[in-house]
């Protein structure tokens, strides 16, 4: 997607006050973003995905086609 780890534009960083690279702004159209929502389980781990969207006029495009299934595995 890009160059670096996390690059700009951020969203969803309201927690992060004291740098202006952190703040949010406007999408403009055809701007790409990763959305990376995280669900943690205690004593278990963590689970990422990792969604790509394209700004368009009036909504967004998903860019990826994984699946959004939730399987469920038994601890062996």
């Amino acid at each position: 997607m890009g160059l670096e780890v996390h690059e700009w534009p951020f969203i969803g960083y309201q927690h992060i006050v004291d740098e202006d690279v952190y703040k949010d702004g406007s999408l403009e159209e055809n701007m790409v973003i990763s959305l990376e929502p995280i669900i943690s389980f205690p004593d278990t781990g963590e689970f990422q995905i990792e969604d790509q969207f394209v700004a368009k006029k009036g909504g967004a495009a998903r860019l990826n086609d994984i699946p959004h299934e939730i399987l469920k595995f038994e601890k062996q």
